[in-house]
């Protein structure tokens, strides 16, 4: 099952590279949606594509006698632009990292204050997720979490230990052989993990230096992207990697190698909210609890390679999930690791004229 999902994972990766037809295709799918929402009860969801099993909104159509829609996001920016644009009207529910939760939900009062206590599958949340996730923790349940981190062929690599600066500053083996994540952030946090900087650093010098990092890194770096299929064939040696990601290729190799260095990482963790707008908010808070029963909760982590937020759901795991280290993180590196922080916009701009300037031609 899970190499069927993986190469699925691949072929949902390659068609997303035409942003701007998906894009045009979304929108049109929210004006339809919109227009025809007086004539329909269904659910309606803003995800990630293959985001959420199609055997749970099956199980939960047949438990609710409601339809669930779904409309896909090619990336956060896409999502944010269009829930501000349309305050999500015309939808009930989207998932959404803290961080873009969190910069959506201080501009204004787009999603629904979430009823703890009438959701009684909401207790089980780890209590960890409410200081990591306070800002948003009223608008967003907690629903999936992970980390970024490196992977790697220990049969290819000729180190003895990998640090984020063997990533950031390949050795002469390593040259033409890496890979990254495209996304300004988490290259830029990789960059800040190894000069020992804070991920969400203000700092000019710091921000100078990850700078240069980059742009030296760029003429060894194989391509900039997201799944790390050529680390299967060999032509990639290692690779900046979501967690919920590498593990998909753990199970194809025994090889390939996730790791954390030095114990560092950067944690990112989904939710789910509610429009404001959503005239189903009912049914749509009806959902956040159904995805929480335990039992569930330990399909949709297993399923989708993530790490649960859900603590009684843990006895329903898998053996292989349960002993698949990159899914397992330690919570003395959980409670250390840092996580995105919304920036001001004077910030974002600093930070993305570093990667850009430091990566031209390649963005």
């Amino acid at each position: 099952m899970r190499l069927i999902r993986f190469l699925s994972a691949v072929n949902i990766r390659l068609i997303k590279h035409n942003l701007v037809s998906r894009v045009c295709l979304c929108m049109g799918l929210l004006f339809c949606l919109t227009l025809s929402r007086a004539y329909s009860q269904d659910l309606v969801i803003y995800n990630w594509e293959d985001y959420m099993p199609q055997s749970v909104l099956d199980d939960f159509e047949a438990e609710t006698g409601h339809a669930v829609r779904v409309i896909y996001y090619e990336s956060e920016e896409d999502a944010r632009e269009l829930i501000v644009e349309t305050r999500g009207k015309g939808m009930d529910l989207v998932v959404l990292s803290r961080q873009e939760l969190s910069a959506i939900s201080n501009q204004s009062d787009i999603f629904s204050i979430i009823p703890y206590q009438s959701l009684a599958n909401l207790q089980y949340i780890d209590p960890i997720w409410k200081s990591k996730a306070a800002n948003i923790f009223d608008v967003g349940v907690p629903w999936l979490w992970g980390t970024n981190g490196v992977l790697y062929r220990k049969d290819l690599v000729e180190l003895d230990t990998v640090t984020w600066m063997d990533l950031m500053a390949p050795p002469p083996s390593l040259e033409g052989k890496v890979l990254m994540i495209p996304g300004m952030r988490d290259v830029m946090a990789s960059a800040m993990l190894a000069l020992g900087e804070s991920i969400n650093t203000a700092d000019d010098d710091a921000l100078h230096r990850a700078g240069k990092l980059l742009e030296a890194q760029k003429h060894k770096v194989f391509d900039y992207k997201y799944m790390a299929s050529e680390i299967v064939s060999g032509q990639v040696h290692m690779a900046l990697s979501y967690s919920s990601d590498a593990v998909e290729f753990l199970y194809m190799d025994d090889n390939i190698v996730y790791v954390l260095p030095e114990n560092k990482t950067t944690i990112w963790l989904d939710n789910l909210a509610v429009f404001e707008t959503s005239e189903n908010k009912e049914l749509a808070f009806r959902f956040i609890e159904f995805v929480n029963e335990p039992e569930r909760a330990a399909y949709i982590a297993d399923y989708l390679g993530a790490s649960l937020v859900n603590t009684a759901a843990t006895k329903f795991l898998s053996e292989e999930y349960l002993t698949e280290p990159s899914l397992n993180v330690p919570r003395e590196i959980l409670e250390s690791a840092e996580m995105h922080e919304p920036f001001s916009p004077e910030l974002t701009s600093k930070y993305n004229a570093i990667f850009y300037n430091a990566l031209r031609p390649v963005f």
